[in-house]
């Protein structure tokens, strides 16, 4: 489970954390974006598992070049609209974290997903690591998922050149998810909901703002529930 979530951490943070809007753009227009986000990428895995007893360095090679082979394959297929966009990404993701999963059986690691369901139990490293992933999750990730999900409605579309996640959106977003886990870690379930209230009202399109409170809603619940029982 260790080896998993050092993985998983190292792509989050090379994928998400440290990869700017102007690198995904950098990426789409040639070999250039895709070379730096490979170092960054590879400098992360190699950084999270160099002390790993066993495979370290092997695992984290061959991780870094499927991830850039897998990069470089979608250089070449372009979304051509909100929906393809969406797809995509989560075709991306998944394929990143199926490469993952694949590396560690090739090494003969298994993952003992059981241990998942008892956070609670598990030693304090791994849940800070946990926790980490999951607050990347609400602050990189669900901003992006927001956009794109919103943007698939034609009334809240926008140019398919506009990569970056508006910073007012972002802020507000993040500061809505973080207190809304709080809340519902803290003090009740119920009240959390009222946290998402407040953003349907900002900004000029009323319907557009109301489906980017039900995005974050129903990405940051799940996430709260399974804080709860750490």
């Amino acid at each position: 489970m260790e080896l998993f979530l050092r993985l998983l951490l190292a792509h989050t943070l090379g994928d998400f954390v440290f990869q700017s809007a102007g690198l995904v753009e950098m990426k789409r227009q040639g070999m250039k974006g895709l070379a730096i986000h490979f170092g960054v990428v590879a400098f992360w895995t190699f950084a999270l598992v160099w002390n790993y007893p066993k495979y370290n360095w092997a695992i984290a090679s061959l991780l870094s070049l499927m991830h850039f082979a897998a990069d470089w394959a979608r250089y070449y297929w372009r979304p051509h609209n909100p929906l393809e966009e969406l797809a995509s990404f989560l075709g991306d993701q998944t394929l990143h974290i199926g490469l993952i999963m694949g590396t560690m059986a090739a090494f003969g690691i298994t993952i003992p997903w059981n241990e998942f369901s008892l956070p609670a139990n598990l030693p304090g490293h791994l849940k800070l690591m946990l926790a980490l992933l999951l607050f990347i999750f609400l602050l990189w990730i669900v901003p992006l998922l927001e956009k794109m999900v919103v943007e698939i409605s034609p009334y809240c579309s926008h140019s398919r050149h506009q990569i970056k996640v508006e910073p007012a959106q972002r802020f507000v977003g993040a500061v809505e998810r973080v207190l809304a886990v709080v809340i519902f870690v803290r003090v009740s379930p119920f009240l959390s909901l009222l946290v998402f209230i407040p953003r349907i009202f900002t900004g000029p399109r009323r319907r557009c703002a109301l489906y980017r409170a039900a995005v974050s809603l129903a990405l940051t619940l799940p996430v709260a529930s399974y804080l709860a029982k750490f």
